[in-house]
């Protein structure tokens, strides 16, 4: 931790309260020897019944990854689903070192049922057994499986979107990237929700969240540690990995990504105010040049209309969607999101929703007060009670 962290924006002030509880119960850094720990304890994992309520099939295949070995792909597409649709290719948060396939799937299924997409999610090799290029190679082996069987998932091949958070935001830009490099499958955007993006930690907010928050400099230290190794921070280390190195964007389609729920670091290119006007005040995005905000794409990410809820908290429907034009073929829904049977929606969710999300996260976690409500990465509680 720094001696004199910089001067930083406020929290909301009702999620600065919550963080202060939070940091009573269990430690708000993620270091490296929770890892086990946290993996033990996924903050949501989704059964069969779930999945049945929230309208969508789930079916698992096994695929070559990197170097030939095998990885796990599920999927996931609306229940009658038939001819082709828009697809969506899913890259998982957990900071590079945690998390599985269906780590915030939670909030890109509202997507499949609302434009009969077709998801694929894949399960990437993590840090820091398997460092880089382990993660973003896995992740475009899924992409190209997906893209060579697009036919048979009833994929139209010219509507692929690549989305992630975390992460994943950081691997689904890295893959675009290889994607472009390689001459590999066209994508029509890339959704990028607080994406991590730059090991070089040198930009502003690492220094104004140091010990502050979740996912502070610390945690995020860590995770490209784990990741890069030695290399982190060094000139050895390739835009793929650390897509906020690239300084040539040129033949990558429009980005949309989100500054909320966390703060961007990529001051260069990052407003300090969400698309909505509200302050942009949360912990290291690592948005980069690669992509910053909302406001890089001439077709925005869509931000939920009503009041910000934390990520993990039960009918939280996500502050970032595709672009409709984009997933419908052209079509706009007239910026006006519809209820969904069984999927969150707007602030509160449908009861039906919370009933899902609810029920999924008490069968996997540890019954607490704060347990899953608020952190990025709830299971950190949990992994500080082993």
């Amino acid at each position: 931790m720094t001696a004199t962290p910089l001067p930083r924006p406020p929290f909301d002030p009702e999620l600065e309260a919550v963080l202060g509880e939070m940091a009573d119960v269990a430690p708000l850094t993620f270091t490296a020897d929770m890892i086990p720990a946290v993996r033990a304890n996924p903050p949501y994992q989704p059964t069969g019944e779930d999945f049945a309520a929230m309208g969508v099939t789930v079916r698992d295949v096994t695929i070559a990854g990197h170097r030939g070995l095998d990885i796990l792909v599920s999927v996931i597409t609306r229940e009658g689903h038939q001819g082709l649709g828009p697809g969506i290719y899913h890259t998982h948060g957990g900071g590079m070192v945690t998390g599985d396939r269906f780590a915030g799937i939670q909030h890109v299924i509202p997507w499949v049922v609302d434009h009969d997409a077709v998801l694929v999610t894949v399960e990437y090799r993590l840090a820091p057994e398997f460092p880089d290029p382990y993660p973003v190679e896995d992740c475009y082996a899924g992409l190209l499986w997906m893209a060579g069987h697009a036919a048979e998932l009833g994929v139209d091949p010219a509507r692929i979107l690549i989305a992630g958070a975390s992460a994943g935001g950081g691997l689904a830009a890295g893959t675009a990237l290889l994607a472009r490099d390689r001459k590999g499958p066209p994508l029509i955007g890339q959704v990028l929700i607080y994406p991590m993006l730059d090991d070089r930690d040198r930009t502003v907010s690492s220094g104004q969240f140091d010990g502050v928050g979740v996912w502070d400099r610390q945690s995020n230290r860590m995770g490209w540690t784990a990741l890069l190794g030695e290399r982190r921070g060094t000139d050895d280390v390739s835009v793929y990995a650390a897509p906020a190195r690239a300084a040539d964007l040129s033949g990558c389609r429009r980005r949309s990504s989100t500054a909320v729920p966390r703060r961007s670091s990529g001051t260069r290119t990052s407003p300090t105010r969400a698309p909505c006007g509200r302050p942009v005040s949360r912990p290291n995005c690592m948005c980069g040049p690669a992509a910053s905000t909302a406001s890089t794409s001439p077709h925005p990410t869509r931000l939920s209309r009503t009041p910000w809820q934390p990520h993990g908290t039960p009918g939280w429907r996500g502050s970032s969607a595709p672009d409709t034009a984009s997933l419908s073929g052209g079509r706009r829904c007239g910026g006006r999101e519809r209820p969904v049977p069984g999927l969150p929606h707007g602030k509160f969710g449908s009861a039906r929703g919370r009933r899902v999300l609810q029920s999924a996260g008490s069968r996997r976690r540890q019954a607490g007060p704060l347990a899953g409500a608020v952190s990025p990465h709830p299971s950190v509680i949990a992994a500080s009670r082993q």
